[in-house]
């Protein structure tokens, strides 16, 4: 289980690819929400471009449902996590797939315990002052 989150995790596209040629579930959730696209959309290795995209045109979804058994949502949705870590090409590349820009999921923040519970993908982006992620969400529709 959850092979497919660890390969993505690690950017590593050639185990991503098989693994995707043996037919296992793009969307396969831990019960936190997490899966295989929140864990490239927040890597900073070098081929999660590359890792991104094969999620998204194998049908990873874009806006994951929180698991029935966890009554809480995900910690991120792929766009937040995205938007987080300044990774502009997936931010773009989530949008284009029509990544739910309001989605307000549950993020706790053990270094910095006084700020709000959730964030939405523009408060992640400029929570670390990403501007050209911010200025991408703002003209793409996102609420101050």
């Amino acid at each position: 289980r959850f092979t497919l989150y660890f390969a993505a995790e690690q950017g590593n596209e050639a185990l991503v690819k098989f693994l995707l040629g043996k037919g296992v579930n793009t969307n396969e959730q831990f019960p936190s929400g997490d899966c295989a696209l929140i864990a490239a959309a927040s890597s900073n290795s070098p081929s999660h471009k590359s890792v991104m995209r094969l999620l998204v045109d194998s049908g990873a979804n874009v806006n994951p449902k929180r698991p029935v058994m966890n009554q809480s949502p995900p910690i991120w949705t792929p766009l937040q996590a995205a938007s987080y870590a300044g990774n502009m090409f997936e931010v773009k590349l989530l949008l284009r797939h029509q990544a739910d820009i309001h989605a307000d999921a549950g993020v706790v923040h053990f270094d910095r315990p006084a700020l709000p519970k959730s964030f939405t993908a523009l408060s992640a982006a400029t929570y670390h002052g990403h501007t050209g992620i911010v200025r991408l969400l703002l003209e793409a529709g996102a609420k101050v």
